[in-house]
């Protein structure tokens, strides 16, 4: 029994030690399988950071971006790869989404990283970029506010008396600036109708167009006009002497008619001020030659812009909409009278000027037309005086019908606009009463007594 209970020990033993062995050599096989998946690691995400300076050196930002967050999932507490990222979307310093991803990186290395000499520049950084958002924040919200329409409210009278107006839109971070077809400038000849406004260190906006003269005038469009004013003069019956002092006008206006070259600058220096746009603006002419003179142009006009009530610049079916929001019913009233005025108003210059210029046309025709027929009578003989006295006389109805038609259109136009501004004036006031809400004072009693009574 002894040496049987011996030998079942021995066993054991031996089973032991071989399972012993077993288990060591898994652990050590595991290990090993542990540190090749940690090189293959490292070696990926060393990878992904060359890669990312690679893309950094091309100018690559949202790809070295994406590269450090690959190399992130696979190393999330290397605080190092945090400051990467934090480095790089810093780089867009001009995008506040980029700046605020690149704080948030650089305070997750602030968690992990417990070396106070290096957390110190890091934390120093952060503080500048929290500048740097608070500032482009404030920025887009006053890019936003500009955004629309800007009319000039007061111009000097060496300006005409006429309005700039012009539409700011904003792109990404920038200010685009057009001429809108009814500022003063829109008629004039410039190399682009269009700028970007450039921030100023004072907080405003610099944009500027240059107007581009270049004109030499034609003599046969002289020789026509003197021509077609003589023959005219000479057939309404006007004496020698008329005839050639309508010669002599026509000469006297052509020696004014002298060929022009300049270049001329608008400059605009506007800043935001509440509701307002103020600065200057500054015309500089370089050299501008007329005829024979030349000279050069630096002034300075102070100006002010300010964004129109819709009710001022609508037309039509908008002014119609604005109108009925107001809910008032003198200015619809008065808005039913503009609208047939103004369709009058419309018809009547376009079908009265094209009469009138048709009838005139006609008319001086058939008078150039007697005028040349009556010099060469002598040669054809086949002048016919009443023939010509029928056809001028359609010509002169004609022109005299145009005539009353075009009065009678710009005098709707008139009556429509008088409409149109009553029924402005009654949506102005509607506006103003639901803006102050009136309180009305009295007497009254109370279980105390007599007293005050607010009503709101």
């Amino acid at each position: 029994m002894g040496l049987t209970g011996n030998k079942k020990d021995t066993n054991m033993k031996k089973i032991v030690s071989l399972l012993a062995l077993f288990l060591i050599s898994l652990c050590l096989y595991a290990q090993q399988d542990d540190r090749q998946d940690e090189q293959k690691v490292n070696e990926a995400v060393l990878t992904f950071i060359n890669q990312a300076e690679m893309a950094l050196e091309m100018g690559n930002i949202d790809d070295a971006i994406n590269l450090y967050k690959q190399a992130v999932q696979l190393k999330p507490n290397l605080q190092e790869l945090y400051f990467k990222l934090g480095e790089t979307y810093a780089k867009n310093s001009k995008n506040v989404d980029y700046l605020r991803n690149a704080v948030e990186n650089f305070e997750k290395y602030l968690e992990i990283e417990t070396d106070s000499e290096k957390t110190r520049p890091v934390k120093t950084t952060v503080d500048r970029l929290e500048y740097m958002i608070k500032y482009l924040t404030t920025k887009s919200i006053a890019l936003e506010n500009l955004n629309g329409r800007w009319v000039s409210n007061f111009v000097e009278k060496k300006l005409n008396d006429r309005s700039f107006i012009f539409d700011f839109e904003r792109i990404n971070e920038r200010l685009r600036v057009e001429m809108n077809p009814k500022s003063l400038l829109f008629s004039k000849i410039f190399w682009s109708k269009v700028d970007y406004a450039r921030p100023q260190p004072d907080g405003s906006y610099y944009f500027g167009f240059s107007e581009v003269q270049n004109y030499n005038p034609n003599p046969a469009t002289w020789d026509g006009a003197r021509s077609i004013g003589t023959a005219a003069v000479s057939a309404l019956g006007g004496s020698d002497l008329a005839v050639a002092g309508t010669g002599l006008l026509v000469d006297l206006l052509q020696s004014k008619d002298v060929a022009k070259s300049y270049i001329k600058t608008y400059e605009f220096n506007l800043k935001p001020s509440n509701d307002s746009l103020l600065g200057f603006i500054r015309i500089v002419a370089d050299k501008a030659t007329k005829g024979n003179q030349s000279r050069e142009m630096d002034e300075y006009f102070a100006i002010s812009f300010s964004k129109p009530d819709p009710i001022m610049t609508a037309k039509g079916k908008a002014l119609k909409r604005i109108l009925i929001e107001s809910g008032d019913p003198k200015a619809l009233e008065y808005y039913n009278n503009y609208k047939p005025y103004n369709i009058a108003g419309n018809l009547g210059i376009v079908v009265g000027s094209s009469a009138f210029g048709l009838g005139s046309i006609y008319w001086i025709g058939n008078v150039i037309n007697e005028s040349v027929d009556k010099s060469l009578q002598s040669e054809y003989n086949d002048y016919d005086p009443n023939y010509y006295f029928e056809q001028k006389k359609i010509g002169k109805i004609i022109t005299f019908v145009g005539a009353g038609v075009l009065l009678g259109g710009i005098t709707s136009k008139v009556a429509a606009g008088k409409y149109r501004k009553k029924a402005v004036h009654f949506y102005q006031e509607a506006m103003k009463e639901k803006a102050s809400p009136t309180v009305a004072l009295n007497f009254g009693v109370t279980g105390n007594g007599v007293g005050l009574t607010l009503n709101f």
